[in-house]
């Protein structure tokens, strides 16, 4: 048994959604107007197949009530729908998903055995789980929390729901975690076990990207406009064909992910090159300013982590020295920003190690630097590695690499 709360966009979609695979679902809606339209049958709000499903669905494996102690209480696994709005201030506002957590807490059954699930579908900023699980956790022994993001297109919000991409657990409690796979193993999807703030940040992730994504068009297309001759339409219709929006293993999926910057000869130059475009024809692209700040600022910041607990005795060898891997390109490669910045840290015993880069490297930069060509001597004399260009060859030599302390910048082994 399933209880939903809150019948807007998300807890509508979400409830008949379980309902059409066969579970019995309980819905929950305070606000009087819409509790009456949804039990006469009418969704209040433009969603297609949603009133198709409500039709097919109610009182059947769809029930409404308002009996919130006997639903809960039924329930196995209950779903929090509520909204979260924003304040003036751009803070979330949680004072629904507060009220929803204190009446589902008043009205449990303390003497009951059965593990109940109170899963949190809204959108929360990370730690807002956490910190409900850690203060009602201790008042009830027999709930645990999930966070279980949607991401729901709106005008689409059925098909999306019925064929996930991907199913986002946040859990902490093993069991709340096999109660929620139970629910979902009937979906052709993969489930995602996660800690509470990572589910919750990969929404915000996920939204982030979607909006980046437009502004970051728009801002093209306002550079496109101060200049002359330049058609906005023919020229993203055709960005569209480039082959690494496809899904292939070189796609753009292997661009937004995370690492110490960008580097090689194309994307600072002409990225710098754009921006003094736009500048010349009245325009500060901010959007672009920023992304060259960010690249600049990366390595600093992860250095920063690195090097908190170590002292400038220790030895330390960078892993990567060409801007990419299956490249001997050095020409603005990340690993050249980090060493320098070791060096201006007061670090004196810096060794490298590079497949195929060394001489290259060795050709342009000018730094005071140990370089080894046997990865296997490079580890025994280094303190600390630092991970800084993504070699398969350094993923197959994990068992060599880990024998000492590493960071891995590029988040891939």
């Amino acid at each position: 048994m399933i209880t939903v709360i809150g019948l807007g966009f998300v807890g509508l979609t979400t409830a008949l959604g379980f309902a059409e695979k066969g579970f019995k679902v309980y819905g929950y809606e305070i606000n009087n107007q819409r509790f009456k339209q949804i039990s006469k049958g009418n969704v209040p709000f433009h969603e297609p197949s949603l009133k198709e499903m409500l039709l097919k669905h109610k009182n059947k494996n769809f029930e409404l009530s308002r009996d919130l102690k006997k639903i809960i209480n039924e329930s196995t696994v209950i779903f929090i729908c509520v909204g979260t709005p924003s304040k003036e201030s751009g803070e979330v506002d949680l004072i629904f998903i507060n009220s929803a957590i204190k009446d589902i807490i008043k009205n449990l059954d303390s003497s009951s055995n059965n593990h109940k699930v109170i899963c949190i579908k809204s959108t929360v900023p990370p730690s807002t789980t956490k910190t409900i699980s850690e203060k009602y956790s201790k008042l009830k022994n027999n709930i645990g929390f999930t966070s279980n993001p949607e991401f729901l297109r709106e005008g689409f919000a059925w098909e999306d729901f019925l064929y996930p991409d991907r199913i986002i657990i946040g859990y902490e409690n093993i069991d709340s975690f096999e109660a929620m796979k139970k629910i979902y193993c009937t979906f052709d999807s993969k489930i995602y076990g996660v800690n509470f703030n990572t589910a919750e940040f990969i929404k915000y992730s996920s939204n982030a990207l979607l909006s980046n994504l437009i502004s970051f068009a728009n801002e093209l297309s306002i550079i496109g406009h101060s200049m002359k001759e330049i058609d906005i339409k023919k020229t993203f219709e055709i960005l569209h064909k480039d082959k690494r929006w496809n899904g292939n293993p070189a796609g753009m999926s292997s661009y937004f992910y995370p690492g110490c910057g960008f580097g090689g000869y194309c994307l600072p130059k002409d990225l710098e090159g754009l921006i003094d475009i736009s500048n010349k024809h009245g325009y500060v692209p901010n959007l672009l300013k920023n992304i060259s700040k960010v690249n600049n600022e990366i390595a600093s910041f992860l250095l920063n982590k690195v090097l908190k607990d170590l002292d400038s005795n220790t030895s330390i060898l960078i892993l990567g020295l060409s801007f990419k891997p299956n490249s001997d390109d050095v020409r603005n490669t990340p690993a050249a920003k980090i060493i320098n910045e070791l060096i201006k840290r007061g670090f004196s015993n810096i060794n490298a190690f590079d497949p195929i880069a060394i001489d290259s490297y060795k050709s342009i930069y000018n730094q005071k630097v140990n370089y080894f060509h046997d990865l296997n001597l490079a580890i025994e004399q280094s303190d600390v590695s630092i991970i800084t260009t993504k070699w398969d060859f350094f993923k197959q030599s994990l068992d060599i690499i880990s024998k000492k302390v590493y960071f891995d910048l590029r988040y891939y082994l």
